[in-house]
C-alpha cells in the first residue's frame, strides 16, 4: 500500500540506466534539431531502436523480471509508464 492504494510489486529502469544507454549511442542534443525536425527525430528513433542494451542493464532487467515471475503463481500483467527523464532528476 502506498498512500492507501494497493501497489503491485515491480521495478523501474533508472535515469542512470537511460543515461548509460544514451551515452553508448552518442545521441545528438536537441540543440542540433535544425530546420528539419522530422528527419532529426527519425534519425534519433533509428539510433535508439537499433542500439543494443548493455549487458549490465540487460542482466538487471532479466533478474528483476525473473524475481517477479517467481513471486507469482499466475500470469503477470505488466504496465509500463514512461516519463521524461527530466522529471526524475531531482
Amino acid at each position: 500500500m502506498h498512500q492507501g492504494f494497493p501497489v503491485p510489486p515491480g521495478f523501474v529502469v533508472t535515469v542512470d540506466a537511460y543515461a548509460e544507454f544514451v551515452d553508448i549511442d552518442s545521441l545528438p542534443s536537441n540543440d542540433e534539431i535544425g530546420a528539419d525536425a522530422d528527419s532529426f527525430c527519425a534519425s534519433i528513433r533509428y539510433k535508439i531502436t537499433s542500439t543494443a542494451i548493455s549487458r549490465a542493464i540487460e542482466d538487471q532487467l532479466r533478474s528483476h523480471h525473473e524475481a517477479l515471475q517467481k513471486a507469482r503463481d499466475e500470469e503477470i500483467v505488466y504496465a509500463v509508464r514512461s516519463s521524461a527523464t527530466a522529471e526524475n532528476l531531482g
